[in-house]
């Protein structure tokens, strides 16, 4: 980022400024002058008109010392220390509230997810759930080392309780009171979560040194997880509200995903929404489905 802007209004106060400090001068040297050549015969209306002009000069001086040398003589020093704040301590000052804003996220989804597990919402949990280890991920080196012990506690307490129990969600249980279309969009949401989660761990960043810890504590419970999930992406097959209730499995499947990528958290760029449809692909369709 830099600060230096030109404008044609530094152009024409230069020039004002210039001419000012030109008419001092001038009016410096005639006034030098009459005082030399007349001496003390000087009259009164002549002194008054010098004095004017003598006032006018000074006038101009003023505004060459306070404007001239601020704008154009320290012009450069202060975008100079102005860019060097921009370009360290401030920097460093967004950089370090950004990571403390990023650790405060992911242990509030990881304090709601275990709320949420307490409570029996175990499809919320789900979601929450990767959310915190997307939070985790995101975290500096050197900071999420720290937290090391909330992956294995997110991905076995957490995920992989909440898939083993969600047939016993209070949203399945008592439907009555949330609607089955609320327990659809919760499922849909955890897909999206997991979803997301696997493009961001073996995908986008996955030469970090925290996707590859996650990955690592992941190799027991994945098989699990995806078979979990699957599960919850073919109840949706069943009760999502199609637009069309004569749609094959293939449409369907078609319409889910296309529900899901929309509310990704990359569906914003192209490049990353191709690599997600991709890891959706793999995930749930078949090859006849793509």
């Amino acid at each position: 980022m830099r600060f230096s802007r030109k404008s044609n209004w530094y152009i024409l106060l230069g020039l004002c400024i210039g001419l000012l400090t030109l008419t001092f001068i001038i009016l410096l040297v005639l006034y030098s002058i009459s005082i030399f050549k007349h001496g003390s015969t000087i009259k009164l209306d002549d002194c008054a008109g010098q004095i004017f002009a003598l006032f006018t000069a000074l006038i101009a001086l003023s505004l060459t010392i306070s404007i001239a040398i601020p704008v154009f003589i320290s012009r450069r020093q202060i975008n100079d220390t102005i860019n060097e704040y921009l370009d360290g301590e401030y920097r460093e000052n967004i950089e370090y509230k950004v990571d403390e804003i990023s650790t405060v996220d992911a242990h509030l989804a990881r304090m709601v997810a275990f709320f949420l597990v307490e409570h029996k919402y175990y499809y919320w949990a789900i979601g929450w759930g990767f959310h915190a280890l997307k939070s985790y991920q995101s975290l500096k080196d050197d900071h999420h080392q720290i937290y090391t012990e909330f992956h294995e506690m997110v991905i076995c307490k957490i995920i992989c309780e909440s898939i083993r129990h969600k047939n016993e969600d209070i949203t399945v249980s008592e439907t009555s009171v949330f609607g089955n279309k609320d327990l659809q969009r919760i499922k849909l949401r955890a897909i999206k979560d997991f979803v997301d989660f696997e493009y961001q761990i073996y995908e986008k960043d996955k030469h970090s040194r925290c996707s590859a810890q996650i990955r690592n504590e992941l190799t027991k419970d994945l098989s699990e997880i995806k078979a979990g999930m699957k599960e919850i992406f073919s109840d949706l097959l069943e009760d999502y509200p199609f637009k069309f209730s004569n749609m094959n499995e293939s449409k369907r499947k078609n319409v889910l995903k296309d529900e899901v990528l929309k509310i990704s958290r990359y569906r914003g760029s192209k490049k990353d929404y191709k690599k997600v449809l991709k890891v959706f692909n793999q995930i749930f369709m078949d090859d006849s489905d793509k």
